[in-house]
């Protein structure tokens, strides 16, 4: 269940962001784990822009394409989902990005949390096949930059919210449409105009409060 579309273009602006602290994953219930180990069959099936490495998930988009990955482990309700993006080879002046997908129904409906390697974030809407900013891009402090950077986002969905984070720093909390029987969560990466980038994924951990969840 992946597909390569255009990739969207970033006009960048620049704000100021609230912090707040977030630590990763609270959730005391540990629902799906993936260190990277080997792929697993939940991903699909490696090519050419999708592999395993070094212990990550590598990513490697054609030049000015997105890719998406979902698990397909199961469908999920509120849930506290974490992931390492690692800049392996990003364009250092934004033109590329990689971040979570969630609320996904499938290649033409979901959500995602995007960072590029400059220390911008955002958050699109992905539906009926069309794109929709719903934060546009944003400057956020606690975003590692440059080259090799690791960041940790984060998204705790709770109903129609999603509390969206960058290595335990609030970004912003978005309200949205989730689909009403469970979604998909996966990951997203896309390449500039002339080059391939690649990102790697790593600790991948879905969450959620044990005493909620019964």
């Amino acid at each position: 269940m992946r597909a390569s579309f255009l990739a969207a273009g970033a006009a960048a602006l620049l704000l100021v962001v609230n912090v707040s602290s977030g630590l990763a994953c609270e959730g005391s219930k540990t629902l799906f784990e993936d260190t990277f180990d080997r792929l697993d069959p939940t991903w699909g099936v490696e090519d050419e822009s999708f592999f395993v490495q070094n212990g990550q998930l590598h990513i490697l988009p054609s030049p000015d394409q997105a890719y998406y990955a979902f698990n397909n482990s199961g469908y999920y309700d509120d849930v506290d989902y974490c992931v390492d993006v690692i800049a392996v080879n990003a364009d250092l002046a934004g033109d590329s990005y990689a971040g979570e997908i969630f609320w996904g129904i499938d290649k033409d409906n979901y959500y995602s949390f995007l960072i590029t390697a400059d220390g911008y974030a955002a958050v699109f809407r992905r539906q009926k096949g069309k794109t929709l900013s719903q934060v546009d891009w944003e400057q956020l402090s606690a975003i590692k930059t440059g080259a090799d950077a690791v960041n940790q986002l984060r998204v705790v969905t709770k109903g129609n919210q999603a509390t969206l984070y960058v290595n335990g720093t609030e970004f912003r909390t978005i309200t949205g449409q989730p689909p009403e029987d469970g979604w998909q969560f996966g990951v997203r990466a896309a390449s500039p105009k002339n080059s391939k980038a690649t990102y790697g994924f790593d600790n991948v951990k879905l969450t959620v409060d044990a005493e909620s969840s019964e």
